[in-house]
């Protein structure tokens, strides 16, 4: 029987907590049986909200405690992180599956019945212009790795696969975004949405997935698909919620602006409308 495991990293971030149990709400509502839940924490965290890090759910949730990398390069880049968290944590090969997400993100009844045919990644939006392709493959040359013939861009910050290609993954993805931190944006942050640093582990993961997973497919229409849309659930996987001003908004739910909407009034078959009850009704303890 397969066993799947999602991975994510909680820094001390406001509202992280929050999107946390929104992420589980989803996990408690399509009741996911055969799904655990790893959480790696950052000391700061436990500091300020360890009375959080105990409440009830029926979800398995292991949380670790995991010192960030201290590197004084990267101490203003938490994403890094995200990735680092998961280098050699060999235990985690007891899982058939992984699925490494943000904790902005919520899945569908859909993720019952959805185990990956080879490693797949959502849909994500950073290469918008012929600067940061050229970059990129620039970057790739310096470490001898060769354009391959299928290369895809704008892979999504959500990997889901076999535990270890996953673990495989985070090394060469530490390595490299660390490469892009001291040398492509040591002096200079650039500028977005052109070559930025503030995507450096975008780019990293891109370069890596591209070198070494000889398999994969960039499914944008089941990982990482966008919170305001108005599609049916059964249609996608895993949804997450990108900044924008339109429901589900992050932004509106942290200000408040949901608090007179009944969540039992929601049709829940919709995609907003889903995200919404889920953010509302996981943060009622």
């Amino acid at each position: 029987m397969n066993s799947r495991a999602i991975v994510i990293y909680l820094d001390y971030k406001k509202h992280q907590f929050s999107m946390f149990k929104m992420l589980l709400r989803s996990l408690e509502f399509i009741d996911a049986k055969d799904t655990d839940v790893v959480v790696y924490y950052s000391p700061q965290y436990k500091i300020f909200k360890e009375a959080e890090l105990t409440f009830s759910t029926s979800i398995k949730i292991m949380f670790i405690e995991m010192e960030p990398l201290n590197e004084k390069v990267l101490l203003d880049y938490g994403y890094i992180n995200s990735i680092a968290c998961l280098q050699n944590q060999n235990w985690l090969k007891q899982y058939t599956y992984l699925l490494r997400t943000d904790t902005d993100t919520l899945l569908t009844p859909k993720w019952n019945s959805h185990y990956p045919e080879c490693f797949t990644i959502g849909g994500g939006y950073y290469v918008y212009d012929d600067l940061t392709r050229n970059r990129l493959e620039e970057v790739g040359n310096k470490f001898g790795i060769n354009k391959r013939a299928d290369y895809t861009e704008n892979l999504g910050s959500t990997w889901y696969g076999e535990s270890g290609t996953m673990l495989d993954l985070s090394t060469e993805v530490t390595k490299l975004t660390s490469y892009f931190l001291k040398n492509e944006f040591a002096t200079n942050e650039g500028t977005w949405p052109s070559y930025y640093r503030g995507v450096s582990l975008l780019y990293a993961s891109e370069i890596a997935i591209n070198n070494m997973v000889k398999k994969y497919l960039k499914d944008s229409e089941n990982f990482d698909f966008c919170s305001t849309s108005g599609n049916l659930i059964t249609n996608h996987t895993h949804i997450h919620c990108f900044h924008t001003n339109s429901l589900f908004s992050k932004f509106h739910f942290f200000d408040g602006k949901y608090v007179n909407i009944d969540p039992q009034n929601l049709d829940l078959s919709i995609v907003h409308n889903y995200s919404l009850y889920c953010a509302l009704t996981g943060n009622t303890q």
